[in-house]
């Protein structure tokens, strides 16, 4: 039975730890591994599973009993740093020390043969992604919640943020985050607002990777070897019809020297040709930074120098906007669509009408990111048209 109220364990520490912490010395690395050693040894006379709120309760009392120990921390940081280290404590120790514990074998054995909750991982996939709606880890409530998120807005506006701790609570709040934009329908904006870290293209490709299991890196240039020089060929094949960013990178793709630099052109090549051979504007997703273009709430905005004269060089930004708030900015035209893609699914964002077809080919051929919608007749015949050039 859980002791009415928790209190901290004193006599679980070791001597000189109790001595710091008493005449209020700053602790070591491994003092404060004793600490979190202090608290796992009392609280497993009771269970090795605290819940949500127990956690809350005993990150509490360890900073009631030694409140030097939130020194240095602004707000709700020492709640959330704390947490997490007690947290990591008992997670690594049911897994490698007390693993064979009844309570935690029990614990496993009921996990593996439970039916997965209905409101857990979804398992229609909703847009070919496996973790589209994910639920709330069970060690978290509402209140650790919201600090997390409060440290994350916190480490956002500092110059050198702990990028480790910034991913794992990223994936913490993954599943309330997903329940925001999915379920409450939130504005972009307030998305933005209330997880900044989406506005870091690392992170925006990482949120990408929870959804699907994949890296979109590696899915889309997986996609584009296997039929980006079709593509082009098929580009070289409509002549003088191809707009100027296209007739430029045709262009750039037979004056590049090395094999490098012709990789990179054609890829590029590839990407800008689609909306093209599919009779869909790139302008309406690819502009002049002076443009913004009509019925797109999402697009990527770059120098009109690379629409007329396109280049390789990493002097080219490329700017990624979602109903008029500005996303990321990034250098080279991959780096931008990866982000343009991956923005679709993070922000569950519904293809705008004037490029869905390029956008449907991107998903289902490129990135193959299957999912119950069909394919159109214009879809189908324009790879068939691909296959038959390979």
């Amino acid at each position: 039975m859980w002791p009415q109220p928790w209190q901290f364990p004193r006599q679980y520490l070791r001597r000189d730890v109790l001595a710091k912490l008493e005449g209020s010395v700053p602790l070591g690395q491994s003092d404060k591994k004793n600490v979190c050693d202090a608290v796992y040894q009392y609280t497993t006379t009771f269970t090795y599973y605290p819940s949500p709120t127990q956690y809350t309760e005993m990150v509490s009392n360890t900073l009631y009993s030694w409140p030097y120990l939130a020194s240095g921390m602004i707000g709700t940081e020492a709640q959330t740093y704390w947490r997490s280290k007690i947290h990591d404590k008992f997670r690594n120790c049911r897994k490698r020390i007390d693993s064979n514990c009844p309570e935690v074998v029990k614990r496993k054995r009921s996990l593996s043969t439970e039916p997965t909750p209905a409101d857990s991982d979804e398992k229609d996939e909703a847009w070919g992604m496996p973790h589209y709606l994910p639920s709330r880890p069970a060690s978290e409530d509402d209140a650790s919640i919201q600090l997390h998120i409060q440290w994350l807005k916190n480490e956002k506006d500092k110059r050198k943020p702990n990028m480790d701790q910034v991913h794992k609570r990223m994936d913490i709040t993954f599943g309330d985050r997903r329940k925001t934009i999915i379920k409450e329908g939130a504005d972009v904006g307030d998305v933005i607002s209330e997880y900044p870290w989406l506005t870091d293209d690392e992170e925006l490709l990482i949120e990408y990777t929870r959804l699907s299991g994949e890296k979109m890196e590696a899915s889309l240039g997986k996609g584009l070897k296997k039929y980006m020089n079709a593509i082009c060929k098929l580009a070289r094949a409509k002549g003088d019809r191809c707009p100027a960013l296209l007739s430029g990178l045709c262009s750039l793709v037979e004056s590049t020297r090395t094999e490098s630099e012709r990789k990179e052109a054609t890829i590029y090549c590839a990407l800008v040709t689609v909306p093209c051979l599919l009779g869909e504007d790139i302008r309406k997703f690819l502009c002049a930074e002076e443009e913004v273009p009509a019925d797109s709430p999402i697009y990527i905005s770059t120098q009109s120098s690379f629409l007329t004269t396109p280049s390789l060089s990493e002097d080219t930004e490329f700017t990624l906007f979602l109903n008029g708030v500005e996303i990321v900015t990034v250098s080279g035209l991959f780096c931008a669509f990866c982000c343009f893609l991956a923005a679709f699914y993070v922000f569950n964002i519904a293809y705008p009408k004037g490029y869905a077809n390029s956008l449907t080919f991107f998903q289902k051929v490129l990135l193959n990111i299957q999912d119950s919608v069909l394919r159109n007749k214009r879809l189908l015949n324009f790879l068939t048209r691909l296959n038959a050039s390979m």
